[in-house]
């Protein structure tokens, strides 16, 4: 699927691409601007900047009144971006009882000291973040394996320190979701106790552990060392899971459902995405 887009978007050129944010604050590219234009020009309403900006946040109503799917589609897009973007926890809302009014985007135009258009979109009482993740391809290797280090680090540290502020992580191929869940709280302050603020999460932070979940008591102490690391390993986990998971004694492991979601999110969930120039490059 990710090679789709990519060879969609190479096709399309970035002058056709719509809703494309990329970092720092949203504004109406090409694309936008063109698509917006053909509807104006169809519906005789005012073309060109600032009156494009209006009609598309709905300060001025006329355009999301005949087009309320806009509305949706404009919306959608922008929380796709805002859950997938990697902004710092500090800038996501604070936990509290929300209602659904509060979840609506508010869209606004502002302009910047050069007078430039930006859009502005807020919920939950603050300003939303539409970054994308960031690319390994704009930064060196050694300087994205110390970002991604760093970042294991925090995450690691943050979890045995207690911390409730970073950025949640939904997926069971994690270990650390997995440790966060299934460890006892003995077994989570025994760990720790026996690990420091600054080692990031690796091998040896699993080898480190006293205590390790047993997923219903179907795997030994052993296995479930052995799980953990080889998740600490992305795309290499993938031979590794279905040899460990295909051996005769652990096939019946597989009716835990915890278990059964660890292999198909380490299976189907997709990593840092390598675009296909820098795979013929390193070829």
């Amino acid at each position: 699927i990710l090679d789709y887009l990519e060879a969609a978007a190479v096709a399309a050129g970035r002058g056709r691409l719509l809703l494309h944010w990329g970092r720092g604050r949203p504004l109406l590219e090409t694309g936008d601007r063109l698509f917006l234009d053909s509807l104006c020009l169809r519906l005789a309403f005012p073309r060109g900047s600032p009156q494009g900006e209006r009609l598309f946040t709905g300060q001025q109503q006329q355009l999301l009144e005949l087009l309320p799917e806009l509305r949706c589609f404009r919306d959608i897009c922008c929380y796709a971006k805002a859950l997938t973007s990697d902004s710092a926890a500090d800038r996501l809302p604070p936990l509290r009882r929300w209602l659904s009014s509060d979840a609506a985007l508010q869209w606004g135009v502002e302009e910047d000291k050069s007078g430039v258009l930006h859009l502005s979109v807020s919920a939950f009482g603050v300003q939303l973040d539409v970054s994308p993740p960031s690319s390994s391809s704009s930064s060196s290797s050694k300087e994205t394996k110390k970002k991604h280090r760093g970042a294991l680090q925090r995450l690691f540290s943050d979890w045995f320190s207690g911390a409730e502020s970073r950025r949640g992580r939904f997926s069971l191929a994690d270990p650390s979701n997995l440790l966060q869940g299934l460890l006892p709280a003995a077994a989570a302050a025994a760990a720790a106790a026996a690990s420091s603020n600054e080692v990031s999460l690796s091998e040896d932070d699993v080898l480190h552990l006293k205590c390790l979940p047993s997923f219903g008591g179907r795997l030994p102490a052993a296995d479930a060392e052995l799980l953990l690391q080889f998740l600490t390993a992305p795309y290499l986990r993938i031979p590794l899971l279905l040899q460990f998971f295909g051996e005769g004694s652990r096939v019946e492991t597989l009716c835990c459902p915890v278990l059964q979601q660890v292999l198909a999110a380490a299976l189907f969930e997709p990593w840092h995405f390598q675009r296909a120039p820098a795979v013929a490059a390193a070829a």
